[in-house]
C-alpha cells in the first residue's frame, strides 16, 4: 500500500514542522505536533495525555523512540506525500494476522 517514489527525506523533514491532524482511517482522532526535526507529540482531543518522542526517518521509514524511555523504539512505515501530507503505519495496537492498517495525516 506505501509507494516509495526516491525522494530524500532528509531535504523534506523541516517540512514537518506543525500539527497534522488525522483524516484516514478515523478523521481527527490523533493530532501529530512536529515540534522541530526530530521531537514530535501524539495527542489525542480530549485525552489530556501527550506522548512525546524524538524521531527519525530513513527512507520509508519513521523510528519513534519515548523521551522518557529512549531503550525503547518503534519503526513504522512512513510515506511523506507532500510538505501537508503523509502516511504512516497504525500507531495504535492492532492483531498481528490482520492486514497492515495505514493513517493519513494533513497538516492543520
Amino acid at each position: 500500500m506505501i509507494i516509495a517514489c526516491g525522494k530524500d527525506y532528509d531535504d523534506h523533514e523541516s517540512n514537518l514542522l506543525g500539527i497534522f491532524v488525522e483524516t484516514l482511517p478515523i478523521s481527527g482522532r490523533t493530532h501529530i505536533n512536529f515540534i522541530n526535526t526530530n521531537r514530535l507529540i501524539i495527542s489525542e482531543p480530549g485525552n489530556p495525555r501527550q506522548d512525546e518522542f524524538f524521531y527519525a526517518i530513513s527512507g520509508e521509514n519513521i523510528t519513534l523512540t519515548p523521551v522518557d524511555d529512549t531503550s525503547s523504539s518503534s519503526t513504522l512505515e512512513f510515506e511523506l506525500i507532500n510538505e501537508t501530507k503523509f502516511i504512516i503505519e497504525n500507531l495504535y495496537p492492532s492483531i498481528p494476522e490482520y492486514p497492515t492498517v495505514y493513517m493519513t495525516f494533513e497538516k492543520q
